[in-house]
């Protein structure tokens, strides 16, 4: 049963990271780079309208929501992910896949939290929550795609080698270091991909 769980949510990660990584690539060659631009402000008005410009088209989704303090979904995330979660987070643009899986905005559009089982427990990173960034002209490169957090000397810096492949600043044991910690626990899905998208032995988490 364990293994069961860990193929499907490999799985699930795997064909979620393609989907959204092919949308990018489909909305970049639609808009170019230099006018695909969804970093103009944060917050669900602003996520909703990136979306539906650059990516609703090239996404297969159900519907999407505003998740707010007081529903049980938004109640249960406040607890399962960082402290200051529900003061940064007061809307939640949310986008539910075809899957019964969802992702969600934390605060910026370019920030994604991605649910495996959709709104069901545990809602705790690295069980059911992991996390994904999309990057813009990073390192002056002409180069718009989704990554996994690669830290350098805080939890938003990430970092690129030249021709805009990773560079791992952390090694696989401060990963799962970082995977076990609840404030920092962005981390579990740069230690999946470092791993291939699979759950080893010694993954910080049963799911």
């Amino acid at each position: 049963m364990a293994n069961h769980k860990k193929t499907e949510t490999a799985a699930k990660l795997k064909k979620f990271y393609a989907n959204l990584s092919n949308a990018i690539k489909l909305a970049e060659t639609e808009w170019g780079i230099d006018t695909f631009d969804f970093q103009t402000g944060c917050g669900y008005t602003s996520n909703k309208d990136s979306f539906e410009k650059y990516l609703a088209k090239h996404i297969s989704y159900v519907k999407t929501e505003k998740l707010q303090s007081g529903n049980d979904y938004f109640n249960a995330l406040a607890d399962g992910m960082y402290s200051e979660f529900s003061s940064y987070n007061q809307e939640l643009f949310t986008v539910y896949l075809n899957d019964g899986s969802l992702y969600f905005n934390d605060e910026c559009f370019d920030l994604i939290v991605y649910d495996v089982n959709g709104e069901k427990g545990p809602n705790q990173y690295g069980r059911d929550l992991f996390y994904f960034f999309i990057l813009i002209g990073a390192d002056n490169e002409d180069l718009i795609r989704i990554t996994t957090p690669h830290v350098n000397t805080s939890w938003s810096t990430i970092t690129l080698n030249s021709d805009g492949t990773n560079y791992y600043s952390y090694t696989r044991e401060e990963k799962k270091e970082r995977c076990k910690n609840k404030e920092t626990g962005d981390g579990c899905s740069a230690l999946l991909e470092a791993d291939g998208w699979e759950f080893k032995n010694d993954y910080p988490f049963r799911l």
